[in-house]
């Protein structure tokens, strides 16, 4: 059982239900939508938030850079990085002695949707 203290009082994660909504981007409502997880006490109300953007990259044709950088600022900085513009990753990141380091990310990052935390809060009483 995990415990959290707040405030002046022990709370469980039992105690506490996730309450889970999407919003579908209308500019884009096949690629993005923003994920919002809150975790509320049945007294204390929302202790915990988070919001996510869950990409699908599936949906993307050749425009991924474009579409990010319609989201926001940081985006296409991350993107660029690490993905071509077809939302796969850059193969030199696999492949390269030097940049795939220990190797730990491979092409099975080019399957299935994307999803990055954009903001984290929690409530102080």
């Amino acid at each position: 059982m995990a415990t959290v203290v707040h405030g002046n009082s022990t709370l469980t994660v039992e105690q506490c239900k996730l309450e889970v909504t999407e919003e579908v981007l209308e500019e884009y409502p096949r690629i993005l939508k923003h994920i919002h997880l809150d975790a509320v006490h049945p007294t204390r109300g929302a202790i915990r938030s988070l919001t996510a953007l869950r990409i699908d990259r599936d949906a993307f044709r050749g425009n991924f850079f474009d579409v990010l950088d319609d989201e926001s600022d940081e985006l296409p900085t991350f993107a660029t990085s690490l993905f071509d513009s077809f939302g796969r990753l850059k193969p030199e990141l696999v492949e390269n002695d030097y940049l795939k380091g220990t190797g730990v990310w491979g092409h099975e990052l080019d399957q299935g949707l994307l999803s990055t935390s954009r903001m984290s809060t929690c409530k102080r009483r």
